[in-house]
């Protein structure tokens, strides 16, 4: 599938399904102009009425996508029209800085357009056969998928951007790195992903095996549940972030190379040099501790109360 817009190597935006867009002095119209060129996997040709579609059915309260918050700004829907064949228009309820970047098939956003003419004849999205046997624009089309076994895909030869770099893509199911990296040795398979410091050091020190390594601007995001009493403390939290030796887990856990964000927003552009930094400081972790009350050997306890809570790893 394919956005309205994607991103490049340094976060900027760059056309993709859109060929241009236009923002209004005001912040609140935007206005596409869309590619004349792309085609569905099928030859059917992609329009502002596929744009539109899929809009509304990502705002579709009934369908309950969970991408339909992306398109709801201050509490009111984005409205979407079409102008012709090839132009489209999105108008917000108030500015919104994000909602370019909201248009994109970026990770955890994926505003992909859908084929109208496949789905329009859908009685129930949730059991349409295109869930099977999807059909979009992408550099790639649906060939086969066995579950828990393998997914195979093969090029779109008139895919708009240019004929993908290879003929097949045929993904196998393992169930965990280890197994993956296993078959990488063997010869059963190209390429792999490898996150765990372990198996990539196993595989870069295999002379028959090529490592690329490549920057991720997301690791990890801690999210910390305000309604524990314990975690309502300011001092608890700015000790846990105190207590962390962020720089050493991290290159140990991950790469010798990687380095802290201490932006809560990934994107380098738009992350403030303001943002206050919790360096790693065990002494001054049970300073803050000491000073809120929470005392005494082994586990601290404030009013009776012992300091503990539950961590969630996914």
């Amino acid at each position: 599938y394919d956005g309205l817009v994607r991103f490049d190597e340094e976060m900027n935006p760059i056309p993709d399904l859109a060929e241009s867009w236009e923002i209004s002095e005001d912040g609140t119209v935007y206005t596409f102009k869309l590619r004349d060129d792309v085609v569905f996997h099928d030859g059917t040709p992609m329009t502002a009425d596929d744009v539109i579609y899929t809009a509304e059915l990502t705002l579709d309260e009934t369908l309950n996508s969970p991408y339909r918050g992306k398109f709801i700004v201050d509490g009111e829907p984005v409205v979407w029209e079409k102008i012709d064949d090839h132009t489209v228009q999105a108008t917000l309820p108030k500015p919104f800085g994000p909602f370019l970047a909201k248009t994109s098939r970026a990770d955890e956003i994926f505003f992909t357009i859908l084929p109208k003419h496949i789905l329009e004849t859908c009685e129930d999205m949730t059991t349409c056969d295109f869930n099977l046997n999807p059909v979009g624009t992408g550099p790639f089309k649906f060939v086969e998928y066995v579950p828990g076994q393998r997914l195979v895909l093969e090029s779109h030869d008139a895919y708009h951007q240019g004929l993908p770099g290879v003929k097949q893509v045929v993904r196998l199911a393992y169930p965990n790195e280890q197994s993956a990296l296993a078959a990488l040795k063997s010869g059963e398979i190209d390429v792999t992903a490898l996150r765990e410091a372990g198996n990539v050091k196993a595989a870069e020190g295999d002379p028959n095996l090529t490592v690329h390594r490549y920057d991720s601007n997301w690791i990890f995001a801690g999210r910390i549940n305000m309604d524990s009493p314990v975690m309502q403390d300011k001092a608890v939290r700015e000790a846990i972030a105190h207590a962390i030796d962020r720089e050493n887990l991290m290159k140990a856990a991950v790469s010798p190379t990687a380095t802290v964000g201490n932006s809560p927003i990934s994107i380098g552009w738009a992350a403030s040099p303001d943002v206050p930094v919790f360096g790693f400081d065990p002494e001054k972790a049970k300073s803050l501790l000491e000073e809120a009350g929470w005392t005494g050997d082994g586990i601290r306890q404030k009013d009776g109360k012992p300091l503990s809570f539950t961590l969630t790893i996914y």
